[in-house]
């Protein structure tokens, strides 16, 4: 199922369509704990619907602002600041403890 972006541009609506990013779809959990974020950012646990959220995202920013020239490259440079992003942020004990109770 593909992702409708639709913008707004020099005041003009523009629809793009963005393909998935899974070939099925995910279920998000009930309850959203932002403790989870934070551990997720860290690299302490693996997310793999919370990961393509967060590049799918950033994706369609990038594009959005110009910074990308197609969804290709959009979605290489989103992974690249993911992959690229320090770990250390968000460190400040409160994932240690989430990651206890996880």
């Amino acid at each position: 199922m593909d992702c409708l972006v639709q913008s707004v541009h020099y005041g003009e609506l523009l629809d793009e369509n963005w393909p998935a990013l899974f070939a099925r779809r995910h279920v998000k959990d009930e309850e959203l704990n932002p403790k989870q974020l934070a551990l997720i950012w860290q690299g302490l646990v693996a997310d793999e619907f919370a990961e393509s959220s967060i590049i799918g995202t950033v994706a369609v920013a990038l594009k959005l602002l110009g910074k990308a020239e197609c969804q290709q490259q959009a979605h290489e440079l989103a992974l690249a600041y993911w992959q690229g992003r320090n770990k250390s942020n968000y460190a400040d004990g409160i994932s240690k403890i989430a990651y206890r109770k996880l």
